[in-house]
């Protein structure tokens, strides 16, 4: 990955913008995932949790102020910790800018730093906030509603008459459930899914009439999970 500062050296406000990666006889662990922009300061902020004092508020900001600078098709590298260019407790945080809405991120460190890293980043261990509101919101309603939409819903029928032969609602529910609720699950990859098949699951139920939605309503409200017309009112009722 070629990551360069135009011009040579960091700018002085931004200190830990590096020319280069690291040297590669350095065997640090990685990391590595696509994030979309909105999640990129929650990955920041779980690396500073990990680092041991390597990595502050201030790094943080410098790191999220070189990224509001940097178009979509370039690449950023910063380096934190260790005095030497050998040293293993550096730490190093690589971003190749897709685009303005993600990043392909790439955290390099010892070993308990990137298993610290990852843990804070589980579902397990993603701390609260509007984000982890929202996903237990939509976990409680996806597969429930799934759930309804193959088993109950006008077409259900059709639709498991399309189905494989040995295709079983209730075990792939089950496997959904076990899926999204996975400990070590990255809380982001969670949520980003929840959301998209949320919004697909809404666009099919579009043409429901006024009955069907109101025993839609009653299936999900008998299990705890929010009705179908909560969720039309608050993402759309065709899912935009």
């Amino acid at each position: 990955m070629d990551i360069a500062v135009e011009g040579g050296a960091s700018p002085p406000k931004w200190p830990h913008l590096a020319r280069g990666w690291l040297d590669p006889s350095v065997p640090l662990a990685g990391w590595r995932h696509t994030v979309q922009a909105g999640d990129l300061e929650d990955v920041l902020r779980a690396a500073a949790a990990a680092a041991d004092g390597r990595l502050g508020d201030s790094e943080v900001a410098e790191v999220l102020d070189v990224l509001a600078h940097t178009a979509a098709g370039r690449t950023r590298a910063f380096r934190f910790g260790g005095a030497g260019r050998h040293s293993f407790s550096q730490l190093w945080v690589g971003f190749a800018c897709e685009s303005s809405s993600a990043a392909k991120v790439f955290v390099l460190g010892d070993e308990p730093f990137v298993k610290r890293l990852e843990r804070g980043l589980s579902l397990a261990a993603f701390g609260p906030g509007e984000k982890r509101a929202e996903c237990e919101f939509l976990q409680r309603f996806f597969v429930t509603a799934w759930t309804w939409q193959w088993t109950r819903a006008p077409g259900s029928a059709d639709l498991r008459a399309k189905a494989p032969r040995d295709f079983d609602p209730s075990r792939t529910a089950e496997g959904m459930r076990r899926i999204l609720s996975d400990p070590a699950a990255p809380f982001h990859d969670v949520l980003r899914g929840l959301r998209r098949r949320t919004l697909e699951l809404l666009e099919d139920t579009n043409d429901l009439d006024r009955a069907s939605i109101e025993q839609a309503d009653a299936y999900l409200a008998e299990r705890g999970a929010p009705t179908l017309s909560e969720m039309r009112t608050r993402y759309g009722s065709g899912g935009g």
